[in-house]
């Protein structure tokens, strides 16, 4: 059975490695490997996105904007915010994301998301959903096991940012 597995995932272009290497990237990188995640995600427009400012500017707690595709011609659309955080440690704590409320009320968004080279432990996610639960703001949150997948899937991800 692992045979098969293995040989459906070198079909399909996922390599048989634990992941990505994130030591390889300093925090404008990460920042611009999120941007190109997002950009190519199905859920948003790519001919909406914004990346605000260089990582370490002063951008609020916003490091990407981005429009949701409607799911009608002349729907509504979601105004998404990204917090991008390259992080050293084993998981991001709800101390390491500060001010979300205001970030959300100031930016009038409708969806709101982390991403992380770590885990998100558990009291980043509660924060989350009280903070968003209040003022019924969807969330799309990427940790390194979504970040990893995703990039895994993805070839010019991969070779853009981890080619060795």
């Amino acid at each position: 059975m692992g045979n098969a597995l293995q040989l459906v995932g070198d079909a399909v272009g996922l390599p048989s490695g634990p992941g990505v290497d994130w030591a390889a990237l300093d925090d404008e990188q990460f920042e611009q490997l999120c941007y190109d995640v997002i950009y190519a995600h199905p859920k948003f427009d790519s001919a909406t996105i914004r990346k605000l400012g260089n990582s370490r500017s002063r951008d609020g707690g916003r490091d990407i904007e981005i429009w949701e595709m409607p799911l009608v011609r002349g729907g509504h659309r979601k105004k998404w915010i990204f917090q991008c955080k390259l992080t050293k440690g084993k998981s991001l704590g709800a101390t390491k994301i500060t001010d979300i409320g205001d970030m959300l009320d100031q930016a009038a968004a409708n969806g709101f998301g982390v991403m992380t080279s770590t885990l998100i432990d558990a009291t980043l996610y509660t924060k989350l959903d009280e903070v968003c639960g209040r003022r019924s703001v969807a969330q799309l949150n990427f940790s390194s096991l979504e970040l990893n997948r995703a990039i895994m899937r993805n070839a010019s991800l991969r070779n853009r940012y981890f080619a060795s």
